[in-house]
């Protein structure tokens, strides 16, 4: 384990349901066997292999490790280093454009300056880096907010004094 530095084992022959813990095997004798040290697989670890990288993110950003199956069979270990793998990248970079054409029509309707799902060219309307689109885009909904703010501010002091606030 600690070779290819997993923190983490699955027993053989157990399909998963038994793993052992790097931590429990320090101090441990070297003639003991592994299955002794071993534990069951808290069900949290548990993945199901036609689940959805979004609840597979998910579960990591909780967890250090999932073990993934199908039906009772142990298909493979999930851990966070898998996080740079190319396959989740590409899904990473396609939610983050989702992001950024959203907020481009976010601040389009804030400012009333429609603004292109892609970006332009620098120094053209809407041509802004994901940053700075971010920066305007609380630029614009907070002045909407403080303007709102403003609005029932000053409807509530205008009231007559009879009248509750």
């Amino acid at each position: 384990m600690e070779l290819n530095d997993y923190d983490q084992a699955p027993i053989a022959r157990t399909a998963g349901k038994q793993v052992v813990l790097r931590n429990a095997l320090v101090d441990v004798a070297p003639d003991r066997p592994v299955a002794d040290m071993a534990m069951a697989t808290p069900a949290e670890h548990w993945l199901d292999g036609t689940a959805p990288l979004q609840q597979a993110l998910t579960a990591l950003a909780e967890r250090d490790w999932l073990l993934v199956r199908s039906g009772s069979e142990l298909l493979g270990i999930l851990t966070r280093h898998d996080l740079a793998s190319p396959v989740v990248s590409a899904y990473l970079l396609a939610r983050l454009l989702g992001l950024e054409q959203g907020l481009r029509r976010l601040y389009g309707s804030f400012s009333h300056q429609p603004l292109a799902d892609e970006s332009g060219l620098p120094g053209e309307p809407g041509g802004w880096s994901l940053a700075t689109l971010l920066n305007h885009v609380a630029a614009a909904s907070g002045a909407a907010v403080m303007r709102q703010f403003a609005q029932a501010l000053h409807k509530r002091r205008c009231k007559p004094l009879d009248q509750p606030a």
